[in-house]
Formats: C-alpha cells, structure tokens, sequence
C-alpha cells in the first residue's frame, strides 16, 4: 500500500494531538486549574445543547405559525368566493 502524499491542506494529526497532549499534561499536573478547565468546557457543551434546542423550538413555532397563517388565508379565500358566487 503506498502512502499518500499530504498537502498543505491536511491535517497533519499526529502534530495536533501531541500538541494537544502535552497540554493535557501540563493541565493535569494542576489539578485545580484542570478541574476549572473541564468544568468550563462543561458549562459550554451543557449551553451549547440548551442554544440547539432552542433554535430547534424556534423553528418548530415558525413553521406552525406559518401553516396556521396558510390555513387562514384559504379559509378567506373560500369564504370570498362562496359570497361572490364562484364555488
């Protein structure tokens, strides 16, 4: 199997995830500062779930707000053409 070339575009992972664990390293020799780190990114995945939700609601409101304004508009328009005699 030959190996690919990378290109500037790649990922080089091995670079990033040792650079990342040497981070975790120095972080976890404090172990306060670790634990205010985790419970930080905690707190951010914990508001970035309640934001998705919300949109997700938000969404939902709209779309039934806008099949109740379709509903409506047929409705006159039946109504409309019932007492203009067309139907």
């Amino acid at each position: 199997m030959k190996r690919q070339k990378k290109t500037d575009n790649d990922l080089d992972w091995s670079v990033w995830s040792g650079s990342f664990n040497r981070h975790h390293r120095r972080l976890a020799k404090d172990d306060e500062s670790f634990k205010k780190v985790s419970h930080y990114l905690l707190q951010l995945w914990q508001t970035y779930n309640r934001l998705l939700l919300l949109h997700k609601s938000i969404l939902q409101k709209r779309s039934k707000i806008r099949k109740e304004r379709k509903l409506a508009i047929e409705g006159y328009l039946r109504e409309f053409k019932k007492r203009m005699g067309c139907v």
